[in-house]
């Protein structure tokens, strides 16, 4: 069925500033870190309800879960999901982290941004999904097939490691996953990640390293005869800064070079320092390209410390992946980016940007289901200028962006779930 150009207008005309501004802070104003996201699902779930859509509470682990909302096709129609995560990057408890967008307790300033930990990564976008849906909803337009909404939990990059256990460090997807393998049947995707309205049909992978370094006891008093774990971990990281850069030259990909990021040391007895340190570990995240293996990352990694062992004998290190999960493309020919990118020049008069990005995201998942799914978000406009992310102040959102990114995302809605199956 096609949908009419007087459709699309009654649509695009529901769709309300103030609404979207009042669920986004409403989201935001529900603490929902890693594995404390109940809450902010069982809103979720109420409010889909109250526009009339079929929602379920689907249980992940013991109170974790996806709200689930859907607006039920006709039939025969290409089912749409619109997937984002519930859970935030920052809880609001970080004392190192004082700007007021990495705490859940949302504001506006010059009634133009939202901040608020989750109003950009990414509780916009889901409210910008719900008003979408909302509109086509209210609009009486009836279409062929699902339109499916899911705030999922559990998707931030943490992972489990050493003594870090639990619900806090479960993510990297597994919502999404619980999500696609158990009820959820969908023909392609659409991901709000703050991509400010780029088109991002690909993502590199992700690879967490650990390097093991052990050294010899000894007090202070014969500490020149040990072998000090911290200052052969230091020959390593050395080593690794010339590797990194020699790394992203070689594995470039549709112009853009995967970062590398040398994040943690831990080492020693801090409460014991008259003691030489026996062990010392550094982490690192390793951003995979699309058409690379996590495979043939840790054989070149096998050989780097291994050359390393032979020019400094003393060196004992051991190399662990504690976390991994490979890149993702979906063809730029795809369907769901061509919607996106029609609905996109619908609204903004030109041309959308197309171009991969360094973080992680859930389409790795879903496109790995036979599920094409492309990032687009609303969000990711810096109220200083620019985009990306602000280290001072933290998370925002243009409430313009966010307006203009739902009227997107309800055209390309009407588009994919318009069109008929076939066969």
């Amino acid at each position: 069925m096609a949908v009419t150009s007087e459709q699309k207008n009654k649509v695009l005309a529901n769709i309300r500033r103030e609404r979207l501004i009042e669920l986004t802070r409403a989201l935001v104003d529900i603490p929902s870190a890693t594995g404390h996201e109940a809450d902010c699902a069982r809103f979720l779930v109420e409010r889909m309800r109250e526009i009339g859509l079929k929602t379920e509470l689907q249980e992940i682990a013991d109170n974790r879960y996806n709200a689930i909302g859907i607006l039920k096709g006709t039939g025969r129609g290409l089912n749409l999901l619109f997937d984002g995560h519930l859970d935030t990057s920052y809880s609001g408890k970080e004392k190192v982290l004082e700007g007021g967008g990495y705490k859940p307790q949302s504001y506006l300033v010059e009634n133009e941004w939202i901040y608020g930990a989750g109003s950009n990564n990414m509780k916009s976008a889901i409210a910008g999904y719900v008003e979408a849906v909302r509109a086509i909803k209210e609009a009486g337009v009836a279409l062929p097939g699902d339109v499916v909404i899911a705030g999922v939990s559990g998707e931030i990059e943490i992972g489990p490691v050493d003594e870090f256990q639990g619900c806090d460090y479960a993510g990297h997807g597994i919502g999404t996953l619980q999500l696609i393998r158990h009820g959820i049947a969908v023909d392609c995707a659409i991901i709000g990640e703050p991509t400010f309205f780029q088109v991002t049909p690909w993502h590199f992978g992700t690879v967490w390293v650990a390097f093991r370094t052990k050294g010899t006891m000894a007090h202070t008093a014969w500490a020149d005869r040990a072998v000090n774990a911290i200052d052969e971990t230091l020959i390593i990281h050395a080593a690794l800064k010339q590797w990194i850069e020699g790394y992203r030259g070689r594995n470039i990909y549709d112009g853009m070079k995967p970062n590398v990021n040398l994040s943690a040391i831990r080492g020693g007895w801090p409460w014991r320092v008259a003691r030489t340190p026996v062990f010392c570990d550094l982490f690192m995240d390793v951003r995979l390209s699309p058409n690379m293996t996590v495979m043939q990352l840790k054989a070149e990694l096998d050989e780097f410390l291994a050359e390393l062992k032979r020019a400094h004998p003393t060196l004992k290190s051991e190399l662990e992946f504690y976390c991994a999960g490979p890149g993702t493309v979906v063809p730029k020919d795809s369907f769901v980016i061509g919607a996106i990118s029609r609905a996109h020049q619908d609204v903004f008069g030109t041309a959308p940007k197309v171009g991969g990005v360094n973080f992680y995201s859930d389409a790795a998942y879903l496109n790995r289901f036979d599920i094409p799914t492309v990032n687009y978000g609303l969000s990711g406009r810096l109220r200083s200028g620019g985009d990306g992310f602000d280290p001072h102040d933290g998370e925002h959102t243009s409430i313009t962006d966010l307006v203009e990114g739902t009227k997107v995302y309800a055209l390309a809605a009407l588009d994919i779930a318009s069109r008929r199956r076939s066969g």
